[in-house]
């Protein structure tokens, strides 16, 4: 009954001021407000502000809570008029997002001023009293600056984080995360009106690619010198220079040097060829990707034969590679 009772002040609270008309301002004195009295929050929000507000009050009315938290939001956004935050503090806990709710009526007390009379002051009060024991905060240290905090998968800040974070009782899910470091996620259980310390470690990210080869049965695959499979390998390393080398006897051996850049991933589809098979008809069965370059390359180099035009070198001899290699 005690519970229920506690549950039932926060509903009592909030529809002591409803979003449809508003907020109900007492009267100020004259030595504290002049000649005008303290206007409604209807009539003191002009243009596109004032236009929000009916906007979020019609959603409100509907049971549309977030799309009226984000018109609410807006109207704030133009006119800076605090009481929006009490109305904005009403969709959050319709939606019992009891942190931010708290969150809101904090901001509502401290931006208030003299718009806000003692009852509206007290009716504040009173509810962030009773959503104290809904909500719990989580102290949180991270190794890294400027890393991004995630709460349920919304972002929530940046760190280092100079308050605890207001969290929801019940299990949240934590995740902090920044380019060039593996993300941290684990699952916090928040307990009410009180504060939980958690520790991130960011580890660096190791720079990484994916190579993939595919030989012939029972040839002999080594990376950077190190025999790593026959016939299919595969595997993550480091991004870099690296070496291959496909092998089999009574075939030409197979050497590559390549240049793996970050997040990479490099296939090499290999077909050794028989000892004796010219250079470059090997290499051409080699492999289809680096076919162009080498046979290419083999002619680039290759000295013309005397008396002849070495701009024609190629020319010449370009349909012979074709017909040597079966095309």
């Amino acid at each position: 009954m005690r519970f229920l009772g506690r549950v039932g002040l926060v509903a009592v609270v909030l529809a002591s001021h409803p979003l449809g008309s508003g907020i109900v301002w007492a009267a100020p004195s004259r030595a504290a407000a002049g000649e005008g009295a303290r206007r409604p929050l209807a009539d003191a929000l002009t243009g596109q502000a004032r236009s929000e507000y009916e906007g979020g009050r019609l959603l409100f009315r509907d049971g549309d809570f977030a799309g009226a938290l984000i018109k609410l939001g807006h109207a704030y956004e133009l006119s800076h008029d605090a009481r929006l935050l009490w109305n904005m503090a009403a969709c959050e806990k319709n939606q019992r997002h009891y942190a931010k709710t708290l969150t809101l009526l904090q901001r509502y007390q401290g931006e208030g001023g003299p718009l806000l009379s003692e009852s509206d002051r007290q009716a504040a009060a009173a509810l962030i009293q009773t959503l104290s024991s809904f909500v719990g905060k989580v102290r949180l240290t991270v190794s890294e600056p400027d890393a991004i905090v995630y709460v349920d998968g919304e972002a929530v800040g940046k760190a280092p984080l100079v308050e605890p974070l207001l969290l929801d009782i019940g299990k949240r899910s934590l995740r902090v995360g920044k380019p060039g470091f593996e993300d941290v996620a684990q699952e916090v259980m928040i307990e009410g009106a009180a504060e939980t310390p958690v520790n991130v470690q960011l580890v660096k990210r190791a720079n990484e690619g994916h190579i993939i080869v595919l030989a012939g049965a029972d040839d002999a695959i080594s990376l950077d010198s190190r025999p790593v499979g026959t016939q299919r390998w595969e595997g993550q390393v480091a991004a870099g220079d690296h070496a291959i080398r496909i092998q089999h006897a009574g075939k030409k051996t197979y050497e590559l040097a390549l240049t793996l850049r970050d997040n990479e991933t490099r296939r090499l589809d290999v077909t050794l060829s028989p000892e004796g098979t010219s250079p470059w008809l090997y290499v051409a069965g080699a492999t289809v990707l680096a076919m162009g370059a080498v046979v290419g390359g083999y002619f680039l180099f290759k000295p013309a034969p005397e008396g002849t035009d070495p701009s024609g070198t190629l020319g010449t001899a370009y349909p012979a590679l074709l017909r040597r290699a079966g095309r």
